[in-house]
This record gives C-alpha cells, sequence and structure tokens, in this order.
C-alpha cells in the first residue's frame, strides 16, 4: 500500500517529494527508517536546495546516516523534475566515509580492515559521490585499489547547471565543494553504461596531458586539429558559429577494452588552444573525434536498461539512471524521449521496474568489467532490487 504525507506517495524504499523543506524530508526518511544498517541517499535539484546544514544537523540527530548532492535536474518515471527531494533507503555494510580532498587526498587502508565486506564471497556494491567536473583519476584509482573487482561501482559527479563549483556533495559529515562521499551497500546492483556517440576521425593521439587538460593532439595544436575533423565532417556546416559549442557536439571516444568506449566531453578552449575536458584524458592516450545521431542516444539509454534488467528475478526493482546533464541539453525538447524509451525498453519485464535517477557531469560506472572509470555523455543505468 502506497502511504503519502506532505505531497509525497511513495512504497517500498523509496520516495519523490515534491517539496525539500527540510521538515518535510525529514519527516519522509523518519518514516521510512528501519534500522541501523539504513543509510539514505538524497539527492535536490539545483533550482529548489533547502537549508543543507539545518538538515545535517536535523538528520544526524536523528540518527539517520545519509549521503548524496545536488545535481542539474532529478529523473523521476518519465518526467524531469526541477524541484523537490529524491529519497531511497538502502543497507549499509560500511559507510559513509569522506575524503575531504579527493583529488589530493590519499584514502588510508585502514578503511577496509575488520570490516565484514559483502563483496568477501563477490558481491556488493560501492556508490560514490564528488563535485566537478574535476580530475578524479586518482581518487577512483584508490578505491579500485581498495575494493577491486569483486563490487559493482555506481555514482555521479555533482553540481549545478550554470557548472560554477560549490558545494553540491554532502553527507552527516560534510557539505562541500572538494570532498568526495562513497559507502559500501550490501545490495548488489546489476549497472550498464552506454553513450551512443559514433567516431568519425581516424585514431588521434593525447601526446601532452595534465589531467583534464589536453595540451597537444598528435604533437600539434589541439584545438586546430580537433577543427579540421570536424570541418571535414560537418562539410561547413556547424552547429553554431562558436567552437565551443561545436566541439561540445562532438567529444572525445577513448580507446579502451570496455564494452563501448569512454565519451569525454570537450567543456572549454585555453586562450593558447589547450582542451579541458569534464573529466582526466591520459598522456599519449588513443582516441576519435565522435559525434552523436538522435536516434544513436535513444538506442544507447535502451541497451543500457536492457542491459541492466535482463537477468532479473521476478522481484520488484528500481532503475536508478545516472544520465549526463549534456545528453538532456544537446537534445533540448525532445529529450522526455530518451526517458520513454527506457521506459519502453523494460516494459516487457514481467516484475515491476520503477523509474528514477538524477542528471549528472559525469557517470562512475564500473562498466561491467570491474573497472571504474568517470564517464560523459554517458546513460548509466543501475537496477536495485526494491527488497
Amino acid at each position: 500500500m502506497n502511504r503519502c504525507i506532505s505531497g509525497a506517495v511513495w512504497g517500498g524504499i523509496d520516495l519523490y517529494i515534491s517539496s525539500s523543506a527540510v521538515s518535510d524530508v525529514l519527516a519522509a526518511a523518519k518514516a521510512l527508517y528501519t534500522g541501523q544498517d539504513d543509510i539514505f541517499t538524497l539527492f535536490f535539484a539545483d533550482t529548489d536546495v533547502p537549508d543543507i546544514e539545518l538538515l545535517r544537523r536535523e538528520l544526524t540527530g536523528a540518527g539517520i546516516r545519509f549521503m548524496g548532492g545536488i545535481a542539474p535536474g532529478l529523473i523521476v518515471g518519465t518526467t524531469v523534475r526541477d524541484c523537490g527531494a529524491l529519497i531511497r533507503r538502502f543497507s549499509c555494510a560500511a559507510g559513509p566515509f569522506i575524503v575531504p580532498d579527493f583529488i589530493t587526498d590519499d584514502i588510508s587502508r585502514d578503511i577496509v580492515q575488520d570490516l565484514e565486506m559483502p563483496f568477501a564471497e563477490g558481491g556488493g556494491t560501492v556508490m560514490i559521490y564528488f563535485p566537478g567536473p574535476n580530475s578524479s583519476t586518482h581518487f577512483l584509482r584508490q578505491i579500485y585499489g581498495l575494493f577491486g573487482n569483486g563490487v559493482t561501482y555506481i555514482g555521479s559527479v555533482m553540481g549545478y547547471e550554470d557548472m560554477v563549483l560549490r558545494p553540491s556533495v554532502f553527507s552527516n559529515e560534510a557539505f562541500s565543494n572538494t570532498a568526495a562521499v562513497f559507502a559500501v551497500l550490501s545490495a548488489d546492483c546489476m549497472v550498464a553504461a552506454r553513450h551512443g556517440f559514433i567516431p568519425i576521425s581516424e585514431s588521434m593521439i593525447s601526446t601532452a596531458t595534465d589531467h583534464n587538460c589536453v595540451r597537444e593532439i598528435n604533437w600539434r595544436n589541439p584545438l586546430n586539429e580537433y577543427l579540421t575533423v570536424i570541418e571535414e565532417d560537418c562539410q561547413g556546416v556547424f552547429p553554431s558559429k562558436c567552437p565551443e559549442e561545436w566541439i561540445a557536439y562532438h567529444p572525445m571516444l577513448l580507446q579502451t577494452d570496455f564494452p563501448e568506449s569512454v565519451c569525454r566531453a570537450v567543456l572549454q578552449i585555453t586562450p593558447d588552444g589547450s582542451l579541458v575536458c569534464a573529466g582526466d584524458v591520459p598522456e599519449n592516450a588513443v582516441f576519435r573525434v565522435a559525434k552523436y545521431s538522435y536516434e544513436s542516444l535513444l538506442n544507447a539509454a535502451a541497451i543500457s536498461a536492457k542491459i541492466a534488467t535482463g537477468d532479473m528475478e521476478n522481484r520488484s526493482a528500481v532503475l536508478f539512471l545516472i544520465n549526463c546533464i549534456c545528453r538532456k541539453w544537446i537534445t533540448g525538447e525532445r529529450y522526455f524521449r530518451e526517458l520513454e524509451t527506457v521506459k519502453a525498453a523494460v516494459s516487457e519485464i514481467p516484475a515491476p521496474v520503477k523509474m528514477e535517477g538524477i542528471f549528472s557531469f559525469g557517470e562512475i560506472s564500473s562498466m561491467g568489467t570491474g573497472m571504474l572509470e568517470c564517464l560523459n555523455y554517458t546513460c548509466v543505468a543501475g537496477r536495485f532490487y526494491e527488497d
């Protein structure tokens, strides 16, 4: 039976409430709370952020563990919401853990010592959130070094749609623009990630990089090399007169051993022609310039959903979408079709599957092979059972 309070409707272990008021969020969390193993994920749209410090005090005072962040939009079913709160309860094996400056800080291995982790015999999920866009390779390599390929990884780069870096990640211990938060969930999650971008160039090499800044491509000026490819493909017909927008429609596809290449968005052009990306680009990485078609994006979202739910047992589940905000930017008013396509992709599953999620500036996924990566332009789908 569904229960209602302050404009909220929920069943099972999650809910969306149209109000972000601290009192309503606290009431909802208390209603769902079952015991000390609980941890809540909380997400707010960037246009409707409550007093996070007050929320932290109230939830912590009530003995409720939580983690989450501020996103450029919430996904509830096939609709996009710019207000309210998305709340989900999980069984937590350990955490949440805070890394105060995830770009530079080292993570102590003491975190995993003497803990009865669910992945001892395989299983469990590590959920991760940090602010961005930012350099994340150092942090993600350490996380992978701690937990290996015995768990599934899923998470998001949080932030505001205007891309101004300010506090967007929170937990009982912090509300920060520099900290990462992660927790080990007892629940298993089936994760799939696809972007749908299509390569249009021959292989190229990032011959000089500095974390997320590409300073050379093929030993030449990166902007000139990039625009040459785009000009040839577009035949002089560009999305706009602004080179930044030309490149925004044409991300890098980094060559990997994953089922699909890692998509890396280019966010900014520096005065010297260097390319600032929404994630790290390794030096001497092999990549190809790419473009999208509307249908290829829809198809990628459908594939993510089908893989994530492909081997489902006959149990109710939630399909949690972490969807790059760039996908919404480039498709505009047509974006709703992507959510409808995902819904259609899981409509034939006999067990009930709910859809919810957030927009992100980077999608954190194990790509189905155990390796951990921060992606761009990607639709990540994670299937959690409700019970």
